[in-house]
């Protein structure tokens, strides 16, 4: 099962993709997580495509990926300067969690809540 993590802001993104990997990384509910970068396509006149958001894996037995992922992204989003608007996919399915809504507990709450709905397997 998998996430992507997009940022969409006022400050140029790989720096803070970069600063937001680090936390995920960091977060011990996250730690048996695969996270990694994802390039877009080369700009023209490029070999690489620059890194445009991030992928975060885990086994489908993993409980709570939802609610730890969002608390991850809130707590990040909390400390940054400029502000961001994440968005976080699976599937077809996008939720968003700005800079304002970081700070509310209970937005926090809904918004991992959503994720943790959009996270679960489909009824046989």
């Amino acid at each position: 099962m998998q996430v992507t993590v997009r940022l969409d802001g006022e400050a140029p993104t790989a720096p803070a993709l970069s600063s937001l990997e680090r936390q995920l990384r960091g977060d011990s509910a996250l730690r048996g997580a695969e996270i990694r970068p994802l390039s877009g396509p080369p700009e023209p006149g490029t070999m690489n495509g620059t890194v445009d958001a991030l992928m975060v894996a885990v086994s489908a037995e993993s409980g709570g990926l939802g609610v730890s992922i969002v608390q991850a992204v809130a707590g990040w989003l909390r400390t940054q300067r400029h502000s961001f608007t994440v968005k976080v996919s699976h599937g077809e399915r996008t939720l968003e969690l700005t800079v304002d809504a970081a700070k509310d507990p209970e937005k926090v709450m809904e918004v991992a809540r959503r994720l943790a709905e959009m996270l679960e397997p489909p009824a046989s």
